[in-house]
């Protein structure tokens, strides 16, 4: 830390968006890429106009393409962040592509008011012309009002593509919008928009968003899926500020398609707290899921609920460690759906729960259309959120949950009355045996009890299901013989069989488990693979490319494998792509090796088109496990030579932070996707940064073809720069920059481009690296040459401070200060002169104190002794820190503004 420096720190306020001009450093990185809103005072006019500016006669023009609507109910504590909000809404307000239009009730009496948010203003309609009944208080729990508000706005404010935004504290399904003692239920929007539409005849949202806690919750997209095509929603607590809307709208344009709206609203709330433009007290969470495949999705979670349920008569502690370890947010009862399967898979020895599990993740991936999530340092863990909750209660459930469609029948419900229930003791049981003998896997005994259903999973060392089966079992409630069973798996190796017993009502009586059941088929298991083109670098590594240029240098490369238990001896490999054919030869390829296969390298003199590769390998064994991985084909793409275009994307991994003195680095994580018709190229990106920064530590991963992923470092310090090649088209760039001491608090760009090998731009973009505030404060004195003294007040932090300046003197001395209260501008010093002197003749000890008024630990004070009536000594006095011992000059304290 530089001398001098008195430090406390407060973070930025989230909408100080100054950028700040600095000179800049440049870094160039060779890369070489392959494709590849009376209430709370508001600022700006308000008039009320009643309705639209455009009214009946702009119904021949073109609709916005966006409906941005906000019920905001802010009669709560949050009130001032209703306000707040609304003027981030008029940092960008209604235009010609998007109309927003937003319903509010803060916390004073008679100050609902509906608005047409405008830049910069606000265009109010009398609540008696949104609906005929409303006063100038409206109960937002109410769902008249939302159903009222929705009519009103979508038709005087009409749009192609209409969001609703609801907006307040939220607790997942039981309540939302709270006003007092008033709120909504998730049945009851339901009810508010089906209401809506039949008055409207509108079809469904484009999308219903939670601006609100814990709402990321299946129960409640399945709710509302009728009414919107996507819903949204954080499966954790909001920060206060929730939503940036200033970051937001701005990207809700004509040419904005759904996809990337979807990506927007996401994106733009996780990585505005993840960068610390928004100062934040919880990790965020953010997610959008499709609607139309919440059924199957329903059905999934319906069956893993049913298996979860069998279960219970075994396994209930195993399942109950399950939940404890699923992610958890800020309610107990809220589980991460995807992660619960996982830990059940862990927990749960039946392969039944582990499979139903498994078709769970595939259906909520496939309904997920983005989610995004980040903890904050210190917070609540929610590095395993995956975008939807579901209701999983330790104890008797909540009665609004039966008023859900999602507790109507069903495993997940049966699961959950399950878990308050007395369960049944088991009353059956299995006596069975598994053997393997050379390709057949056997099971055979019986089972006694009242037992009605037997199923069987088998399993290869991989943990993968290979079999399963189930069997209806005759029996008078005394038992019986089991039915024979032959497995005959396809591949050698060993085997973990699992038969599970259960009953008429479908509880589990018992689980017989045989683990390493060898199966030798005898023979060998020929796998042949292309792994694709192949790219060289000078120091002889090689990496899996995608899309070829024409004209470029390239290899084919692969692997070759024994995966059966024989060895094969005369191997021969065959590898053609159209315009050449290469041979390959092994004497013998013993079990459980492979080796790698590269043909030469050579400059293609393929034309620009898409080529099948195939090898094919023979050997002199009459049989083989799987003959048909023996060959493998490739569809080798070549494009013309060109231009080349990448999109640029980037995210904060580590924010920049005041700590011991010093900046910590920000660490962003920067992405290159390039277009899949895209040939190899190599591109110079350039960061463009304040040259009093250092760029710590940069390193690039790219992924190949193969989904193997490649780490080459890059070392600005002493321009050694390593050429990348990124298969695929993507690349991931890991920079690391150190703001210096002396950047001003706030906002600062760093700009990244990129030039291809003509020496055309490829691509451009920027991020924000917010550099925290820091205090300090130093204070001097000059005696001059004609014997009058100077004050200079210094504000050694980075931001804007404001100093008071105060005096102690002893008595029978007077002086005045031309300047006591004082607004300092970053690094400014200021001259403070003492005027009026006066006392008897002699030297007297001074003190002055130099106090920060926004951060009032920072305080300096500087004892001198002053001369009355004696010679100017020219001297030059420096500060003494307040409550430091010693002679020390040097000094620093850190602050942290705890968010709520």
């Amino acid at each position: 830390m530089s001398p001098g420096r008195l430090a406390a720190m407060l973070p930025l306020a989230r909408r100080n968006t100054t950028v700040l001009p600095l000179a800049r450093y440049t870094t160039t990185v060779l890369l070489a890429l392959l494709l590849l809103a009376p209430p709370v005072t508001l600022s700006g006019p308000v008039a009320p106009l009643g309705g639209s500016l455009l009214g009946a006669a702009a119904a021949e023009e073109p609709l916005p393409k966006w409906g941005f609507y906000v019920y905001m109910a802010g009669d709560n504590s949050l009130s001032e962040e209703a306000a707040d909000d609304l003027l981030e809404m008029q940092a960008a307000g209604s235009n010609s592509d998007r109309e927003v239009v937003a319903l509010v009730d803060q916390s004073g009496d008679s100050d609902s008011r509906a608005y047409r948010v405008l830049r910069d203003s606000l265009e109010e309609t009398p609540l008696a012309d949104v609906s005929s009944g409303w006063g100038d208080e409206l109960d937002m729990g109410d769902p008249a009002t939302l159903r009222d508000f929705m009519t009103w706005a979508t038709s005087e404010y009409p749009a192609q593509e209409r969001i609703l935004v609801i907006w307040n504290h939220g607790n997942g399904f039981k309540r939302v919008a709270e006003d007092k003692g008033s709120y909504l239920t998730v049945p009851e929007i339901e009810g508010a928009l089906a209401e809506y539409r039949s008055a409207t005849g509108h079809g469904p949202l484009t999308l219903i968003g939670f601006d609100a806690c814990l709402m990321g919750m299946f129960e409640i997209a399945y709710e509302l899926r009728e009414h919107a095509a996507y819903i949204h929603g954080s499966e954790a607590y909001e920060p206060q500020e929730g939503w940036t809307y200033n970051h937001l709208l701005p990207l809700l344009g004509a040419e904005t398609s759904r996809e990337a709206m979807l990506e927007a609203v996401v994106h733009t709330y996780v990585e505005s707290y993840r960068n610390g433009s928004v100062p934040s007290g919880y990790s965020v969470t953010a997610s959008v899921i499709d609607t139309a495949l919440l059924e199957p999705l329903n059905a999934a979670i319906s069956n893993f609920g049913a298996e979860l349920r069998a279960v219970q008569t075994l396994y209930r502690d195993e399942v109950d460690e399950a939940r404890a370890n699923a992610q958890v947010f800020e309610n107990n009862y809220y589980r991460d759906l995807y992660d619960l399967t996982l830990h059940a898979a862990v927990e749960v020895p039946s392969p039944a729960v582990r499979l139903a599990g498994e078709r769970v993740r595939q259906a909520q991936a496939n309904a997920t259309v983005v989610e995004d999530h980040w903890t904050m340092p210190g917070r609540r863990d929610v590095s395993n959120a995956h975008g939807l909750t579901i209701y999983y209660p330790a104890s008797t459930p909540s009665s609004r949950y039966f008023d859900l469609a999602a507790a109507e029948g069903g495993g997940w419900r049966a699961f959950i009355d399950a878990l308050n229930s007395e369960l049944p003791q088991p009353h059956a049981s299995l006596g069975a045996n598994a053997s393997a003998d050379g390709a057949n896997l056997t099971l055979a005994g019986s089972f006694s009890g009242d037992a009605a259903r037997l199923e069987l999973f088998l399993q290869d060392a991989d943990g993968n299901i290979v079999a399963h089966e189930e069997h209806a079992l005759d029996g008078d409630g005394s038992g019986g013989a089991l039915p024979a069973v032959t497995l005959r798996p396809a591949r050698s190796g060993s085997y973990r069989l699992d038969a599970l017993l259960y009953d008429d009502d479908g509880w589990l009586q018992d689980h017989y488990i045989t683990e390493e059941l060898v199966v030798d088929l005898q023979l060998p298991d020929i796998v042949v693979e292309i792994a694709g083109p192949v790219i060289g670098f000078p120091n002889g590594q090689w990496v899996i490319a995608g899309t070829l240029s024409e004209g470029h240098t390239f290899s084919l490369g692969g692997t070759i494998s024994n995966q059966g238990t024989v060895t094969a001896t005369n191997i021969q490999l065959v590898v053609t792509d159209g315009g050449g054919t290469w041979q390959f030869q092994w004497p013998e390829l013993t079990p459980g090796n492979s080796t790698e296969w590269l043909t030469p390298w050579e400059l293609s003199n393929l034309a620009a088109g898409n080529y099948t590769v195939s090898a094919i390998a023979t050997t002199n064994t009459a049989s083989d496990e799987d003959p048909a991985s023996n060959m493998d084909n490739y569809m080798l793409q070549i494009v013309p030579p060109g231009l080349h275009s990448y999109q640029i994307t980037s995210n904060h991994v580590n924010i920049t932070q005041f700590e011991e003195g010093d900046f910590s680095p920000t660490v962003v994580n920067i992405t290159l996707d390039g277009d899949t018709g895209q040939g190899v190229a190599f591109v110079e990106l350039l960061l463009d940064y304040p040259v009093a920064w250092s760029l710590q530590d940069t390193s690039s991963y790219l992924t190949g073809a193969d989904g193997n992923v490649f780490r080459y470092g890059i070392h600005p310090e002493n321009s050694q720069y390593t050429a990348l090649l990124v298969p695929a088209g993507t690349a991931s760039l890991l920079a690391s920059f150190l703001p210096s001491l002396s950047s001003v608090a706030g906002p600062h760009e760093v700009g990244i481009s990129l030039i291809d090998h003509n020496n055309s731009s490829a691509g451009s973009s920027t991020f924000t690296v917010n550099v925290p505030q820091y205090h300090g404060l130093r204070l001097s004195a000059a005696e001059q040459d004609n014997g009058d003294w100077v004050l200079f007040v210094e504000n050694s932090g980075n931001g804007q401070e404001t100093v008071m300046l105060t005096k102690n003197l002893p008595e029978g001395l007077t002086l005045h200060l031309s300047e006591s209260y004082m607004q300092l501008a970053p690094f400014e010093t200021r001259e403070v002169r003492l005027s009026g002197i006066a006392g008897v003749e002699g030297s007297y000890s001074v003190s002055f104190s130099a106090q920060s008024q926004l951060q009032p630990e920072v305080q300096v004070n500087l004892t001198f002794e002053l001369s009355v009536g004696g010679e100017a000594n020219s001297s030059w006095i420096p500060a003494l820190l307040l409550g430091l011992a010693g002679a020390s000059v040097v000094a620093w304290a850190v602050t942290r503004r705890q968010l709520l």
